[in-house]
Parts: C-alpha cells; structure tokens; sequence
C-alpha cells in the first residue's frame, strides 16, 4: 500500500512551485498586457475626444454657411 501515501515534501514543493508560476504569470505576462491595454484605451479616448471637437467645428462651420446662404438669398431677392 506505498502507493496511496501521500508525500508531503512533494505537496509542498507543488504549493511553492505553484505560487512562483502565479507571481512569475502577473509580473512578466499580466503587467505588461495591462500596460499595452492603457495605452489602447488612451488612444482611442484621445481619438474620440478628437472627433468631438471636429463635430463641433463642422457644426459651427455649417451654421455659419447657412447663415450665409440666407444673406445671400435675402440680398438677392432685395436687388430682384
């Protein structure tokens, strides 16, 4: 019956063993995953901020036109 002993020098060995594979997965794979996905994040934050304020301007930009136009239309109209 030698087989179903348990040896406890080989379950702490794996407990270690498999508490540095945690550590060595968060500091070398995790950290620097994360780092990529902050700066993703950042980018597409800038990039819909940037949007924005081009919608912004067109809008503006538009408004102004169309105040225009109905100038020019009233002056024409004036000189008919």
């Amino acid at each position: 019956m030698n087989i179903l002993e348990i040896s406890w020098q080989a379950v702490v060995l794996q407990i270690v063993a498999f508490l540095v594979l945690i550590w060595a997965v968060r500091k070398y794979l995790f950290g620097p995953i994360g780092g990529i996905l902050e700066a993703r994040q950042s980018e597409v934050q800038n990039t819909l901020n940037q949007v924005y304020r081009d919608r912004e301007a067109m809008e503006t930009s538009r408004r102004e036109y169309e105040a225009r136009l109905a100038g020019i239309e009233a002056e024409a109209r004036d000189r008919i």
